[in-house]
């Protein structure tokens, strides 16, 4: 799956371009900058390569540099190459990529990186308004490092505990097995950079220096009320995956079109663009890939959606949560799940709800804020469908972790997320 998000000095690396041109903000009016960023210095590499192609068969914006119009720009992580920032235009007719910056070796899922290219980015296009597509591996709100290894986390570990650590030297029972997944490489698998390394969702919310009107995921488990609240801050609109997404990601050659589609809000093309998204699974033939979950939420509304959930969860919704069936493996019984190999800490939110919430008129409550902020949601029969995979009967277009006290670890961990501090 792509990173958990993708997982200090501003250095304008100024000596590192290889482009001829000068700063040309000054003279140019600039509608739309949209930057996508490819953290892919890992076994995604030859599939980032494959985007660029689209997006270069795509629409590109035409090349300006007075006046106004629109730019395209992409940062490309390539396995055991430099990265590069480059702008994508067209002009009489051709597609023309201008290398902006050639980095030195950097880590890109990391905080530094992520500021500098975004500071490269905005900062030398200026505009009404900013898009962002972040393409690399991803686990959701989980804590770095704990998808693929969860055993090396104490259960008992107090807050503030940093991630990774293990209690006295201990290695501590948890209520997950370690399954191997033998379909791993049909999806966006975990692996983040070439090192291992990850940023969590907080971090990345420190890193997004710019407000972003809109951001996409190109990633797998992102589609989580956990990352969207933390984001809400500084991000309009977001698209997400609430389970994996397979290893074609989003189609970029017709997402493009959209982006810069002028006469239209924001909100109307992004719901275009996870449309697409969701037509180019939901029409494949091959069963195991017609596989896809995605939603747009609209972040201004999310307040009162924790507001509604909180009323849920103090009302007794708490005290009902302990009273589900879970499985020997800890998965909850009835509850819509969006993972795999008994990684469960994936469910839908409204099904979550449902199934614990003690009053009528608090559920209805909690379905119109979930109406005002999910604004676009649609998802395939199901995922994966016969190779570890699993069906999808219930979608509300958000996914949530259900704390449970075998696992004080993880719990910790969420209370300090934003969601887990709004809905205590």
């Amino acid at each position: 799956m792509k990173n958990t998000l993708i997982p200090f000095l501003l250095i304008l690396v100024i000596s590192f371009s290889v482009s001829c041109r000068k700063d040309e903000s000054s003279t140019m009016s600039i509608d739309r900058t949209v930057l996508v960023y490819m953290a892919t210095d890992n076994n995604l590499s030859v599939y980032s390569a494959e985007d660029v192609e689209e997006l270069k068969s795509g629409f590109v914006p035409e090349w300006f540099d007075r006046g106004n119009g629109d730019v395209l720009l992409f940062y490309r992580h390539a396995e055991g190459k430099n990265p590069h920032l480059i702008r994508m235009y067209e002009t009489d007719g051709v597609v023309v990529l201008d290398t902006l910056i050639s980095y030195p070796a950097q880590n890109s899922c990391v905080d530094t990186t992520f500021k500098k290219v975004m500071n490269d980015a905005f900062g030398q296009f200026p505009s009404e308004e900013r898009g962002m597509i972040v393409s690399s591996h991803g686990t959701g709100w989980l804590p770095v490092g704990y998808y693929d290894h969860p055993v090396d986390y104490s259960s008992v570990s107090a807050p503030g505990a940093p991630a990774g650590g293990v209690e006295n030297g201990a290695r501590p029972a948890v209520d997950l097995p370690v399954t191997e997944d033998p379909y791993a490489w049909m999806v966006k698998s975990f692996g983040h950079e070439s090192d291992g390394t990850e940023m969590d969702i907080d971090v990345f919310k420190k890193s997004l220096i710019y407000s972003i009107d809109w951001l996409i995921f190109d990633c797998c488990l992102m589609g989580g009320v956990e990352v969207a609240y933390q984001l809400k801050d500084r991000c309009g609109y977001v698209a997400f995956s609430q389970s994996e997404t397979l290893t074609s990601g989003f189609p970029y050659d017709g997402m493009m079109k959209i982006a810069f589609r002028k006469g239209s809000d924001v909100a109307s093309r992004m719901t275009d663009m996870a449309e697409l998204y969701y037509q180019s699974y939901n029409s494949q033939t091959i069963e195991y890939r017609r596989s896809a979950t995605i939603s747009v939420v609209r972040t201004s509304e999310l307040p009162a959606l924790a507001s509604a959930v909180k009323s849920i969860l103090n009302s007794g919704g708490r005290a009902n949560t302990d009273t589900l069936s879970v499985t020997s493996y800890g998965d909850l019984c009835f509850v819509q799940g969006y993972f795999r190999t008994h990684k469960h800490w994936f469910y839908d939110l409204d099904d979550y709800i449902l199934q614990v919430c003690p009053d009528d008129n608090l559920y209805s409550s909690f379905s119109s804020a979930m109406n005002d902020a999910v604004i676009y949601k649609a998802a395939t029969p199901s995922f994966l469908k016969g190779l570890n995979g699993f069906d999808i009967n219930h979608f509300s277009g958000l996914s949530t972790y259900v704390p449970r006290p075998v696992n004080s670890y993880l719990d910790t961990y969420y209370s300090g997320l934003d969601w887990g501090a709004a809905i205590k």
